[in-house]
């Protein structure tokens, strides 16, 4: 296989897309590892870093094909994903933050006879 000079500039465009967009998956890998919690961050992280690493192999010489563009693509849609829950996190702090505000500053107990 024939490797053009395009390859070298996705290859540049996939290591910004990787350390950059991938920096909260990497970070939630070590943070788990170190709490010994393994869960999606490491899993996504695994993920993302086996396609770099593999599809960067073959620019440099490795026989095979790229996978910049599923890299780019499973990001691109881990941060959507992320992000759509952290909103709903927050949004569901928010809301107990309200009921918090409904409720009375004194209690009173009330006996079984009333």
């Amino acid at each position: 296989m024939r490797i053009n000079g395009d390859v070298y500039i996705l290859f540049a465009l996939a290591t910004t897309i990787y350390f950059y967009g991938g920096y909260s998956f990497l970070k939630g890998l070590f943070d788990e590892l170190k709490k010994k919690t393994p869960g999606m961050m490491t899993l996504i992280a695994i993920a993302i870093t086996t396609v770099y690493i593999y599809s960067s192999f073959v620019v440099f010489g490795l026989k095979g094909k790229v996978f910049f563009w599923e890299l780019a693509t499973l990001i691109d849609i881990m941060l959507l994903g992320y992000c759509i829950e952290m909103k709903s996190v927050l949004g569901a702090s928010r809301a107990l933050d309200e009921l918090v505000k409904l409720m009375p500053k004194n209690a009173h107990l009330l006996k079984e006879n009333g």
